[in-house]
């Protein structure tokens, strides 16, 4: 079980019923990723990292407003800001495990 951080507490106490979807990578790390809703729009988004041993080797939450300057766009959809999501846990963690 991975170790937690402030970052994913704090998460999890404004969206507590938000949905995480679990990534194996190459590099034998997991990933984490979380949208956090509001109004069926997107609010937050967790992302998190992990050794094999389950120890942090990061976690960040993207806010509304930096997801938009990232999209480009006025309102956040989940499919975008979990391409978003993504695209980080790859920049830390390697490419994705495809079950084969």
């Amino acid at each position: 079980m991975p170790v937690r951080s402030d970052s994913y507490r704090g998460f999890v106490n404004q969206y507590p019923h938000a949905d995480f979807s679990k990534h194996n990578h190459e590099s034998g790390r997991t990933s984490e990723i979380a949208i956090g809703m509001f109004h069926d729009i997107v609010a937050a988004m967790f992302v998190g990292i992990y050794n094999e041993d389950g120890s942090i080797v990061a976690e960040q939450n993207f806010d509304e407003q930096t997801l938009r300057e990232n999209l480009g766009v006025i309102r956040v959809f989940p499919q975008p800001a979990i391409e978003i999501g993504i695209q980080n846990a790859i920049r830390f963690a390697g490419p994705i495990k495809l079950n084969v």
